[in-house]
């Protein structure tokens, strides 16, 4: 009779190894499932932060374009001034002084050092 009980223990002993392979077995799959979940949110992170950066530079893109739209209708808007003003001084010259001005042209143009002749 004690080698029968002798012969359970190896048995029970053997049982005992194979649940513990059998727990060890399962949380290598619950570990595996955990690594591949947690991979997979940091993944979706990335992806997230990745998608928030270029949003930012389209932002950022937008609002460069806007101030340089508007600093050149600025730069347009002051030159369409200036011609204005320049046009309104050009036809403003009375004829007695266009006369004025084409005299002195052709005395310089006839007599170049200043000495008329």
């Amino acid at each position: 009779m004690t080698r029968v009980s002798h012969d359970e223990a190896p048995d029970e002993r053997l049982r005992e190894l194979l649940d513990v392979e059998e727990r060890l077995q399962q949380q290598v799959r619950m570990a595996r499932v955990d690594a591949a979940r947690r991979v997979g949110a940091e993944r979706d992170e990335r992806a997230r932060r990745l998608a928030d950066a270029h949003a930012s530079i389209d932002r950022a893109d937008e609002a460069q374009a806007r101030r340089d739209r508007l600093a050149h209708e600025k730069a347009l808007a002051e030159l369409e001034v200036r011609h204005r003003a320049a046009l309104e001084a050009i036809t403003g010259i009375t004829g007695a002084r266009i006369d004025e001005l084409a005299r002195r042209a052709i005395d310089r143009a006839i007599a170049p050092d200043g000495d008329r002749t």
